[in-house]
């Protein structure tokens, strides 16, 4: 199976929302790290958020294989 290598693009960002963590928050249900101002996750529409960790869920989303709120990305 081919390793996966993580998008430079992504892992740019995500240095980013390490950076200023308190712009940020963590989707509770999907785990998604969304903009502090956020009510509604726009991935799997909860409400329930966490600002703890943001930083580290965002280098752990960014260095994984993308993925779907459902299941892995499909290839097409």
């Amino acid at each position: 199976m081919k390793k996966y290598k993580p998008d430079p693009a992504r892992v740019r960002r995500a240095k980013e929302i390490a950076k200023e963590p308190e712009y940020y928050k963590i989707c509770l249900c999907c785990e998604s790290v969304v903009n502090v101002d956020t009510d509604l996750c726009e991935f799997c529409h909860s409400y329930r958020f966490t600002s703890k960790g943001v930083g580290q869920q965002a280098m752990k989303i960014a260095t994984s294989e993308p993925r779907g709120w459902t299941g892995p990305a499909r290839k097409i």
